[in-house]
């Protein structure tokens, strides 16, 4: 059925090249099969003015192949003043999601320079074709894959002709378009690491596998390197939290040595995750190789610098983080504030987990007020369509500018209290809290939020509990 459909496409776009060489002057030739990458590369290098395509697919794997020969022909065009713009289909074919198989190409594409966008989702974009100098088009049935190109039948025409080159200039120009850009004051998280299904069986309470990997992936993109490196200073911080480091209760071990235990299990486990981990005896730091620096990709899910400062990282547990990383990916990498309504009920065949997993990991964000919108889980192990979205406040240059208007209103005394307070209870960035505090401060005076402040370190209450807690204390004068 398969071939079939390819010979049918064949059929029409020869039969439509066909009836239109007849009704203009054109030069037609013949690029199917693996005449086609010969073809486009000549064209490439003999652009001298504009290089325009749009195509369903451009899937590139590695730095290597067909694919990445055509891709780096368009840099090379590019340096040399060629003006070059690609379009590429966003997904709408809910059995295939193109968008996912376009973010490498997409990115390596923006990261050289050049013009590359994405259709809107209105509408699927299924056209593979090229324009040259608005005086050449190739079309064919052929995506930009290594498959495509080189094993399947596939047909496709070479047209030198100006009013065909307009013409599909014209329909160019009206493909709707937008380019995510990555998105500033946030560290990328490569998206292939959160939909890894080998890493789903360390969602589990006990394991901190994946809040070390988020550290890795920050340091890797902060330094501009693949190569992490973790002092014996970074590995105590890693494991002091809630409380600091105690190596009566890791055998005897420092931090640095524990930590190079949990390399070792990780890197046995899971072993393409890292390329090495290693321990040097003598400085007693701990490298991890990974196989690509972090980069902004425009898959990437990226997480607000907050996220790090108010160590969410350590505090959430890996289903928590898994939880924030999935409404991250489900509502345009949380920065827009928008609902999903549709609930992921097949939630274990896209991301391989079930819903009752996940649900642990929303419950986690709702305790510490990361995401609004309750939603209910009901016996038959699914979950209610109520809508989730990150909470707007969570981010850095919203939070500042919020938190300095509340600042101008306030008095200094007052707001250095309730300040304080946030920031011992770990809630150092929640507006609601810092406003609630004041709240309470102008109700009952500053004195007794002081009071409240010194009795935190002696009460033994859970952590998700802490804040209802002390509210009580303050409104209750004890």
């Amino acid at each position: 059925m398969k071939s079939l459909n390819l010979f049918l496409s064949g059929c029409c776009l020869f039969i439509f090249l066909l009836r239109w060489a007849e009704s203009v002057p054109a030069e037609v030739e013949d690029v199917s099969g693996r005449t086609y990458l010969k073809s486009v590369i000549g064209e490439i290098q003999h652009a001298r003015a504009s290089i325009y395509g749009v195509f369903y697919i451009i899937r590139l794997n590695k730095n290597q192949g067909p694919v990445f020969d055509i891709l780096r022909e368009l840099v090379k065009a590019k340096q040399r003043n060629v003006k070059v713009e690609i379009v590429l289909n966003r997904g709408t074919d809910s059995s295939f999601d193109s968008t996912s198989q376009n973010s490498r190409a997409f990115s390596f594409l923006k990261k050289n320079g050049i013009s590359v966008f994405y259709d809107d989702t209105r509408v699927l974009t299924h056209s593979k074709y090229w324009i040259f100098d608005e005086t050449t088009v190739i079309a064919s049935s052929t995506n930009l894959s290594e498959a495509s190109i080189l094993r399947n039948r596939e047909a496709g025409f070479l047209v030198r002709s100006r009013e065909m080159a307009a013409e599909y200039l014209m329909k160019f120009q009206e493909i709707p378009r937008f380019s995510p850009e990555p998105v500033k004051g946030a560290i990328p998280v490569p998206k292939s690491f959160f939909m890894d299904r080998k890493l789903r069986p360390e969602i589990d309470p006990n394991s901190c596998l994946w809040s070390f990997c988020l550290r890795v992936y920050k340091k890797s993109y902060e330094d501009k390197t693949k190569v992490v490196v973790f002092t014996p200073k970074d590995a105590e911080d890693f494991f002091s939290y809630p409380e600091p480091y105690d190596k009566a209760k890791h055998g005897g071990m420092s931090a640095d040595k524990y930590l190079r235990q949990q390399l070792y299990h990780w890197r046995e486990r899971h072993k393409g995750l890292f390329i090495s981990a290693k321990w040097d005896s003598i400085t007693r730091t701990n490298t991890v190789i990974l196989r690509d620096q972090n980069e902004a990709m425009e898959d990437s899910l990226y997480v607000d610098e907050m996220f790090f400062q108010d160590r969410w990282d350590m505090r959430l547990s890996s289903r928590g983080i898994f939880a924030y990383l999935y409404v991250l990916d489900r509502t345009d990498s949380g920065r827009s504030g928008k609902y999903f309504e549709q609930f992921q009920k097949s939630a274990h065949k896209e991301y391989g987990i079930t819903v009752r997993v996940l649900g642990n990991g929303l419950t986690d964000l709702q305790r510490y007020n990361l995401i609004e919108k309750y939603y209910s889980q009901n016996m038959q192990d699914s979950l209610e369509p109520n809508g989730i979205q990150l909470n707007p406040f969570y981010i850095m240059k919203d939070f500042s500018d919020k938190l300095e208007d509340l600042r101008s209103k306030t008095p200094g005394d007052l707001m250095a209290v309730a300040l304080a307070i946030a920031d011992r209870i770990n809630e150092p960035h929640d507006l609601n809290v810092i406003r609630e505090l004041l709240v309470l401060g102008t109700k009952f005076g500053a004195a007794r939020l002081k009071e409240a402040l010194k009795r935190i370190p002696k009460t033994k209450v859970s952590r998700y509990r802490q804040w209802p807690y002390l509210r009580q204390v303050i409104i209750s004068g004890g």
